[in-house]
């Protein structure tokens, strides 16, 4: 049984990450030190992290560069977090928020490419009771506005025909 909560755990491992993120090949002793926690539970939880991060690149490279991306996400999340929070001057917390921001977007965006979400984009609604009058006045718009004559199948412009072709 651990002497911390899982909640505890939770920021202990964040924290443990965020080291792994700024000093690749970092030893757990060191994040101990770091940490000024147990060196023993520190190295026991690195290690379950490198275990998990390791069974993630054998599932693939993508889902492994996602874990990374994540992983810097959160770290640089937390350091921007603080910024804002902070008595920083207005220019420098709308700065961290604009990252953290774009940061946050790029990640989501990183996510749909990998297939891990979908996107699903709106289907155009068109109204179909038109009046006549309404859709003549359409078409003498368009008319007007590029030069072509609906339903002739000839543009004015170039005088061939169009009909047919995308």
């Amino acid at each position: 049984m651990s002497k911390y909560s899982d909640a505890a755990i939770e920021k202990i491992d964040a924290e443990i990450r965020r080291q792994m993120v700024r000093e690749p090949g970092i030893s757990g002793r060191r994040i101990a030190v770091l940490l000024k926690k147990d060196k023993e539970f520190i190295c026991k939880r690195k290690k379950k992290i490198d275990r998990a991060n390791r069974e993630s690149i054998s599932r693939s490279t993508i889902e492994k560069d996602l874990a990374e991306l994540e992983n810097i996400y959160r770290s640089m999340a937390q350091d921007m977090y603080k910024i804002i929070t902070s008595g920083a001057d207005k220019k420098s917390q709308i700065m961290a928020f604009n990252a953290l921001w774009k940061a946050r977007r790029e990640l989501i965006d990183s996510k749909m490419d990998a297939g891990i979400f979908r996107r699903e984009l709106g289907k155009l609604e068109v109204e179909t009771d038109l009046s006549p009058e309404q859709s003549a006045l359409i078409s003498s718009a368009i008319d007007k506005l590029y030069g072509t004559k609906r339903g002739k199948g000839t543009s004015k412009r170039s005088g061939k025909d169009t009909k047919g072709k995308a």
